[in-house]
């Protein structure tokens, strides 16, 4: 598993016409979210960038916070541990969750689901980036599930792009504060 803090500490903008400061669950994945990065409130250490999404802006400091590369795969970026439990939470919140076991292991119901088939599924979703496979988790259970899960057993703040530099924060403790409002 490889995460990635930031060795000397970013400031993110986030920009939107709300005000966002609490980093809200439904916020997170939504009918208008792009979702590129993954699950979370998106971020950018470029305050005009954020200024493009929205008249407010909010940032907040990457000191002491982990993220991962979202186009990292999910055996890189994941322990099997960490993974597994996730799935197991999932499955056990969320009785549809099973459908998405049985999209990779034979199981006709959710009684049928074993604890050895989420590791089956950690090991045939080891070359999915992170940031796809965050998105099927979500919409495999719900958003809320999801990232109460994540906390719970990932433990990482979020996922970001080097390249784009976009910064998906998925732990909703973090508290951003108002830049220009």
């Amino acid at each position: 598993m490889r995460i990635d803090e930031v060795a000397k500490p970013k400031i993110l903008y986030h920009g939107d016409d709300f005000g966002t400061t609490n980093l809200t669950i439904g916020l997170m994945m939504h009918e208008r979210s792009n979702n590129q990065e993954g699950v979370g409130i998106y971020f950018s250490p470029d305050i005009e960038v954020a200024k493009s999404y929205g008249s407010k802006v909010s940032k907040i400091s990457t000191r002491g916070l982990k993220f991962i590369n979202s186009r990292l795969p999910v055996r890189r970026a994941v322990a099997e541990f960490g993974m597994v439990r996730l799935m197991k939470y999932l499955n056990k919140v969320n009785d549809e969750f099973w459908y998405l076991v049985s999209d990779y292991v034979e199981v006709s119901d959710q009684s049928e689901v074993k604890d050895y088939h989420f590791s089956e599924i950690y090991r045939m979703v080891g070359t999915e980036e992170i940031r796809n496979f965050q998105i099927e988790l979500a919409q495999a259970s719900s958003v809320k599930d999801l990232v109460e899960g994540w906390n719970r057993y990932i433990k990482i703040d979020g996922l970001y792009e080097p390249v784009s530099q976009f910064y998906s924060v998925i732990n909703y403790n973090v508290v951003a504060t108002p830049v220009n409002f």
